[in-house]
């Protein structure tokens, strides 16, 4: 039977450089790196460059090791590395080995809530960094967006508006036009910033309360926005962004201030 996973090869023109050689200067802390981060950077690199994508399956064991000229414990820590991160899937079986995991943005979400939670942010400082930094991105939305984004931006808009006054349906399709407006600005950082708001958002915004009024005003809000972006007049959608963002958070002081309070609570997720 044939299989529709590509094994690829290591490219020998980047090697994993010697934690001695020229280039290499460890961490902040002068820390050198061990050789098993060395390998798994390397393969980062390979894989970020677009030489080898998800669902290739890496080589095994023994050419990786002759390839990077080191030993298997070295190899195989490597790859511990690089599966602890999400990058692979370590299989066992006939077929299996470590095969390239496509990027998931929520993984990292859920790593930076465990630190929030850690430190001990609080909702209302989520609220408040959204009214900060989401108007610019909704502005790098409007000057980066195509018609594709376009499309999907007003399909989720308008499942928004018919959802009305219904709360879940509403929380839904609000969660994916913020999604698509990441997706829309085609930088990978903002969509990062994004997804971690929007998840860390999502748990306490279950228990916000939503009257028919003021989902009405939302919904008009974003439609306005919608048209900024689509006419590419960022300081339109920013000021817009930045008109529901602070009114959002008054109806959040009025309606629940207790949410602001409470702290962000990690969990692990699907």
């Amino acid at each position: 039977m044939p299989n529709d996973k590509r094994t690829t090869r290591l490219d020998p023109k980047r090697p994993p450089a010697d934690p001695d050689s020229e280039g290499q200067h460890g961490d902040e802390a002068g820390r050198r790196p061990k050789l098993a981060e060395v390998v798994a950077r390397s393969l980062l690199g390979q894989i970020a460059n677009g030489d080898l994508v998800a669902g290739d399956s890496l080589p095994n064991e023994r050419v990786m090791i002759e390839s990077f000229g080191v030993g298997r414990s070295t190899v195989r820590e490597a790859l511990r590395l690089l599966e602890h991160q999400g990058v692979i899937s370590l299989r066992t079986g006939p077929g299996g080995g470590p095969v390239i995991l496509p990027p998931d943005p929520e993984r990292f979400g859920r790593a930076l809530t465990l630190q929030m939670q850690y430190f001990g942010a609080t909702f209302g400082e989520i609220v408040d960094a959204r009214v900060i930094m989401e108007p610019d991105i909704v502005a790098a939305a409007a000057l980066a967006r195509n018609e594709r984004d376009l499309a999907t931006l007003e399909s989720h808009l308008t499942k928004f508006a018919q959802a009305v006054p219904d709360i879940a349906l509403s929380r839904d399709a609000y969660s994916d036009f913020y999604d698509a407006l990441a997706e829309a600005t085609h930088n990978a950082v903002l969509r990062l910033i994004c997804v971690v708001i929007r998840r860390i958002g999502d748990e306490f915004h279950r228990e916000v309360v939503m009257r028919p009024r003021g989902m009405r005003r939302t919904v008009g809000l974003h439609q306005q926005m919608f048209e900024a972006i689509k006419e590419g007049d960022a300081e339109a959608a920013r000021a817009i962004s930045s008109t529901y963002l602070q009114e959002h958070r008054r109806s959040i002081e009025s309606l629940t201030p207790y949410l602001l309070e409470r702290t962000v609570t990690w969990s692990i997720g699907p």
